[in-house]
């Protein structure tokens, strides 16, 4: 299931085409590893 984040961080990086996990972290108010892990699920259910 996609979450809202995941959903936040597709549409990050649909419009900048690009992305740092630090910089997602701090916009999202979650840690990085967070980051890594919704990246992680959302490539595995691609």
């Amino acid at each position: 299931m996609t979450t809202n984040r995941q959903l936040k961080i597709l549409q990050h990086l649909t419009q900048h085409n690009s992305l740092e996990v630090g910089r997602l972290s701090e916009l999202l108010q979650v840690s990085p590893s967070t980051i890594r892990r919704d990246l992680r699920v959302s490539s595995q259910n691609t």
